[in-house]
Formats: C-alpha cells, sequence, structure tokens
C-alpha cells in the first residue's frame, strides 16, 4: 500500500475530528450528540489499527522478526532475563493463538479500544478534545508503531482512570505493571510519593521546576551515557542493558549523540503551552488527585528530557510517555484559552509527525535512527 493514501487520509480524518471537537466546544453540542460523535469518529482509528497492512510502519519489520523468534525462548528468559517480561510473555501467549504476526495488529486494536474507552469515561464533555490531541500526538507512534509502548501506555492510563474513581491500591497496581511491559515506564515509582500541589502556587511550582530541570540538564547532560553506565553489571553478551548502554557509548563516539544540551523545539513549545493551560484551569480543581497526578506527569516529562537531552532517542521516549497524563487534565478544561492550547498542542505534534518527520515514509525514518 502506497504510504501517501493512509496519510492523505489520515490528514482528512484529522481535519474532520479537530472541526468536531471546535464544534462540541464552541457550540456547547448535547451530551447524546457529544457521545455518538466520539463513537463514529473513534472507530475509524481502531478499525485501522488492527486491520492495517503489516510493513506499512517502521518498527513492523522488527516485530515480523521477534514474534515467531519468541517461541524458542525458554520459560526464563521470558520473564527474568528480559527487559519488558510481560510484553515478552504476552507476545509468546500471542504466538500459541497463530503464528502469523498479523495478529499483534489485532491486540493493537484491542488496546487502542480500551484507550479510547478510559478516555471517553475520564474526559467528560470534553472527549472530542481528548480524542483529538490522542490522535494527534500518540497514536501514530505507539498504537501503529511502538506496540511495547502502546501496552505500557495503557497501564499507565489504568493508573489515572482508578484514581479518578478512587482506588487506589488498583491504580498503584497498575503503575508498577507498566514497568514491566516497557522500561522507560521504570521511574513509575516516582508516582507513588504522596506529593500536594500547593493551590495558590502552582504556576510558580512549574516554572521553578522547569528551570531546575534546565539547571540540572546544563550539568549533568553530559555525563549521562558515564552515569547510567554504573548500572550496566554483567556480562555484555547477555545483559542488554550492558548492550544497550554500550550501543550509546559507541553512538556517542561516532557522534550520533553529542555532548551539548539539546532541546526539541516541540518540547519547549509543548512545555510553554502546559503552563498556559495549567494556569488557566481554576485551581480548586487541583485539588482531585488525578489532576495533581496528570500535573507531576507533565513535571516528569520536562525534567527528564533535560537529563537526556544529549540522548535524543531516549529524550523522546521520556516526555512522549509522561506527556499522557496531559490527558488527564481535559477533562478539566473550561476556558477558551485553555482549550485553544491543547488544539495548538495536537497541531503542533501533527505537524511534527506527518510533515517534518513523516512517518509514513519508512526510509525517510530509517535515515534518523
Amino acid at each position: 500500500m502506497s504510504s501517501k493514501i493512509p496519510e492523505t487520509v489520515f490528514f482528512i480524518y484529522i481535519t474532520i475530528l479537530g472541526c468536531a471537537s471546535i464544534f462540541a466546544f464552541y457550540s456547547r453540542i448535547s451530551k447524546g450528540l457529544n457521545k455518538l460523535l466520539y463513537l463514529s469518529l473513534s472507530i475509524p482509528l481502531i478499525l485501522f489499527t488492527a486491520f492495517r497492512p503489516m510493513g506499512l510502519m517502521r518498527d513492523d519489520s522488527w516485530y515480523a522478526m521477534t514474534i515467531p523468534a519468541i517461541q524458542s525462548y525458554s520459560l526464563t528468559e521470558k520473564v527474568f532475563s528480559l527487559r519488558d517480561p510481560l510484553w515478552y510473555l504476552m507476545a509468546y501467549l500471542i504466538t500459541k493463538i497463530s503464528e502469523n504476526v498479523e495478529v499483534l495488529l489485532y491486540f493493537a486494536g484491542a488496546i487502542l479500544f480500551v484507550k479510547l474507552l478510559i478516555l471517553y469515561k475520564t474526559a467528560g464533555t470534553n472527549r472530542l478534545l481528548a480524542l483529538f490531541v490522542y490522535a494527534c500526538v500518540f497514536w501514530q507512534l505507539h498504537d501503529l508503531t511502538q506496540f511495547r509502548v502502546s501496552i505500557s501506555v495503557l497501564m499507565f492510563m489504568m493508573f489515572f482512570y482508578f484514581i479518578k474513581f478512587d482506588r487506589m491500591k488498583t491504580a498503584k497496581s497498575f503503575l508498577v505493571l507498566s514497568a514491566f511491559f516497557h522500561s522507560q515506564a521504570l521511574l513509575n515509582f516516582l508516582f507513588l510519593i504522596n506529593t500536594r500541589v500547593i493551590k495558590k502556587k502552582l504556576f510558580t511550582i512549574m516554572v521553578c521546576c522547569f528551570l531546575l530541570a534546565t539547571a540540572i540538564g546544563l550539568i549533568v547532560n553530559s555525563y549521562m551515557i558515564k552515569l547510567l553506565s554504573f548500572f550496566a553489571f554483567g556480562d555484555e553478551n547477555s545483559n542488554q542493558i550492558a548492550r544497550t548502554l554500550n550501543a550509546y557509548q559507541q553512538f556517542l563516539a561516532q557522534g550520533v549523540y553529542s555532548n551539548t544540551l539539546r532541546l526539541p523545539l516541540i518540547l519547549l513549545s509543548s512545555s510553554i503551552i502546559y503552563l498556559f493551560v495549567i494556569n488557566a484551569i481554576d485551581k480548586i480543581i487541583y485539588l482531585q488527585p488525578i489532576n495533581q497526578q496528570a500535573v507531576k506527569s507533565i513535571i516528569f516529562a520536562v525534567m527528564l528530557s533535560w537529563l537526556f537531552a544529549s540522548i535524543s532517542d531516549i529524550q523522546v521516549r521520556f516526555y512522549e510517555y509522561y506527556f499522557v497524563g496531559g490527558l488527564f487534565l481535559i477533562e478539566s478544561v473550561k476556558s477558551r484559552v485553555a482549550y485553544n492550547s491543547y488544539l495548538m498542542l495536537a497541531i503542533l505534534y501533527f505537524a511534527k509527525l506527518n510533515i517534518l518527520w513523516n512517518v509514513w515514509d519508512i526510509d525517510m525514518l530509517n535515515s534518523l535512527f
């Protein structure tokens, strides 16, 4: 299938979805119509995710090789030795259902269905905005490309879902599970620390955190790979963490990564937009635990991105994982400033993925990575 076909269809879909989200907010449509539009516009995403052709996206070839190979792994390799043990265990079970690797796409569609159901139940009357942001920012990278990240993100979203309904123990369980599906969620344990957002000082706290992250990043960023190497224990041929860090060292030596601080424009823009969103939302709302955790997630995204500024692919993974928390502030958006800020965030990411990167162009992306 030519990449131009899904690319064009997706552009048309995003245009319709964006218009629907604007119409829903400014026209104050009925709850029934709001739900109907959400359902109608969710179905195409789910169907395309589940039934698209294999080989369309950049990571498909890796999964096509890995899924059949998993059948030969021992139980110890699946559960104890590998990074992301629950992912490999799930993939192993998938191979028992069918040896056809395209079955993985059906699971990807099912995972997306649960994610969109979570947004439906947590975003309130702003659910169309939540769908628009999700489709522009996360869908192409997670649900179409990075399946391991996708299911890890689902666990992270379940964390927010159960917080909303005051089931803290269940929420924390999903927070832990997320880290076992993908290693980029290993820092999720920081969400277990009890913190309170100071209602009247929130904007100041956010700015201070960004400035602190900048200072720390400037100081330690050039040494980050060396610092990480302390965790690379064991034989490099058998320890995946050691092999990964060794690869980063080699890339650094070859000039792929640099010792200078690099901050993507999209991250800087997203951070500024979130400052506007958070400052525009009624401060009393921050007493709600789900919003406190969402703000914490955004802070993590920015701070970790500064810390790993010299390792671009780690940096991108962190901020695009933890920015998911921003979806759970959307229900609280009442002002036009906050709503338009979210629209701008989605449009910027859409432009990044489809114009700057063009995620549908596999050859171009392989040259970047």
